[in-house]
C-alpha cells in the first residue's frame, strides 16, 4: 500500500504503472474485506475470497472515481480515464463487475444480492450521464 504513494512520484504516469498502483492500493482494501471474513469464522478459502472481493471492488470504484472527480481537472495525471481509451476503461470496470459477481456466487443469498447490487451499473449509461453532467458545469 505505501509503496503506491512512492510510485506516483518516482514515475512518469502510464496506463501500466497506473494498474499497478491500483493494484498496491486495493491490497489494504482486500485486507480489510478479508479480515471481515475471519472475524465471521470462514475458513480460509472464504477469507481470500473475501479478499479477492475487496480489491476488485476497490479497483471498479476508483476508476468510478476518476471519471466522477478528475475527468475534467487536467492538472491530475494519475487518472484511468486520462490514461487509458474509454473502451479499455469500460473493459476493466466490466471485468471487475464480473469477477465480483462471480465471488458472489458463492455468498449466501442476502449477501450476494447485497454486494452485487454495488456493482449494478450500467457503464455505458453511467458515463453519458458523467459526461452531461459534467458538459452543464
Amino acid at each position: 500500500m505505501m509503496l503506491a504513494v512512492f510510485q506516483e512520484l518516482q514515475y512518469e504516469p502510464s496506463a501500466d504503472i497506473y494498474l499497478d498502483i491500483l493494484d498496491h492500493q486495493s491490497e489494504l482494501f482486500g485486507v480489510i474485506t478479508g479480515l471481515a471474513a475471519v472475524l465471521a469464522g470462514e475458513d480460509s478459502t472464504r477469507v481470500k475470497k473475501a479478499e479477492q472481493l475487496g480489491k476488485h471492488y476497490y479497483k471498479y470504484e476508483q476508476m468510478l472515481l476518476d471519471k466522477e472527480q478528475y475527468e475534467t481537472a487536467e492538472h491530475e495525471p494519475w487518472n484511468a480515464w486520462h490514461l487509458m481509451s474509454t473502451e479499455t476503461v469500460i473493459k476493466y470496470l466490466r471485468a471487475y463487475q464480473s469477477n465480483i459477481r462471480t465471488l458472489c456466487d458463492e455468498l449466501p443469498t442476502k449477501q450476494a444480492r447485497l454486494v452485487c447490487s454495488l456493482v449494478a451499473l450500467d457503464i455505458e449509461a453511467w458515463i453519458t450521464r458523467c459526461e452531461d453532467w459534467q458538459a452543464d458545469q
